[in-house]
């Protein structure tokens, strides 16, 4: 896979179980990262920078399903 990268591109989505409860922090740190170059917080968990080529294998998916 690969990855295509975009300069000054950023997606706010797939927040999991945080959703709405996140909304405010989540539109304050998105205009902190466009205006500043990077978010007031730790978003690592929330980055889609941390998703491997693995993540996009039909049987790695399959197994971890499982998991969820």
């Amino acid at each position: 896979m690969k990855l295509l990268q975009i300069r000054n591109y950023f997606v706010v989505a797939g927040m999991k179980t945080i959703g709405l409860s996140a909304a405010g922090g989540t539109g304050k740190t998105i205009v902190d990262w466009i205006a500043y170059g990077a978010p007031h917080d730790d978003l690592y968990e929330l980055d889609i920078r941390r998703f491997l080529a693995l993540h996009d294998n039909t049987k790695f998916l399959h197994d971890r399903v499982k998991e969820v």
